[in-house]
């Protein structure tokens, strides 16, 4: 069973921890427009030269995006997410914007490998990496 496609960007990334960080390279790096966002002021040094755009407003932001991708931390019912939903726009997980496409996929769960802390979550990543890259024609 194939999933749907992913909605049309521009994207705009909620939350740039780990999961967020990950998501927005991987949307960048297929040539998507991607706008980040964090509540607490995170601008990530591995966003640097990636092309994704660090927005203070993200409501101002809202006007620009079609999709939005909001992190684990992000509460679905937080003002933001549910200013998207009322104009529209679709609101994802940052994994359901990975797994649409097994190449962003595997860039997902390779560059959250690399930021892994424990064991338990290496093994975990590890497993769907190599999902993901079984399903990536050669």
């Amino acid at each position: 069973m194939s999933r749907p496609p992913l909605p049309g960007g521009p994207y705009l990334i909620v939350g740039l921890a780990r999961s967020g960080v990950a998501a927005a390279l991987a949307l960048a790096s297929r040539g998507e427009t991607v706008i980040g966002t964090d509540r607490a002021g995170l601008a990530p040094t591995e966003l640097d030269g990636s092309g994704v755009e660090l927005v203070e407003d993200p409501f101002g932001a809202l006007e620009r995006v079609r999709c939005l991708v909001k992190s684990p931390g992000v509460d679905a019912a937080e003002p933001l997410i549910v200013a998207a939903r009322e104009r529209g726009i679709a609101v994802l997980g940052e994994l359901e914007a990975q797994l649409n496409d097994p190449l962003a996929a595997a860039g997902y769960f390779r560059k959250s490998l690399q930021l892994a802390e424990t064991k338990s979550e290496q093994l975990f990543l590890s497993k769907r990496l190599l999902a993901c890259d079984e399903q990536i024609p050669a």
